[in-house]
């Protein structure tokens, strides 16, 4: 893993999160696991972040994510806990 260059710039910016469903319930096994995971991968390849780990546990969620410079961790876990949120309605 390096840097990113780009034309005026070079970096490495790396956001590893850890979120717990609601009340940190043990509900994503199975196939809510797998599908989550798609999930979450969609919306970080929406975004243009790539995701270098992602583990998902019964309780918690490990993404670790590489973005570019215009994108905060804020956005970043924004985005991934709507992925969350849509998924409990």
């Amino acid at each position: 893993m390096g840097y990113i260059r780009d034309e005026h710039r070079m970096h490495l910016i790396l956001y590893h999160i850890v979120f717990c469903p609601k009340r940190r319930e043990t509900v994503l096994t199975g196939a809510i696991a797998v599908d989550y995971d798609m999930l979450i991968r969609k919306k970080c390849d929406e975004n243009g972040w790539e995701v270098i780990a992602l583990e998902i546990m019964p309780d918690h969620v490990h993404p670790f994510v590489r973005v570019w410079p215009s994108g905060s961790a804020a956005e970043v876990v924004k985005e991934v806990r709507e992925v969350n949120a849509n998924e409990e309605a």
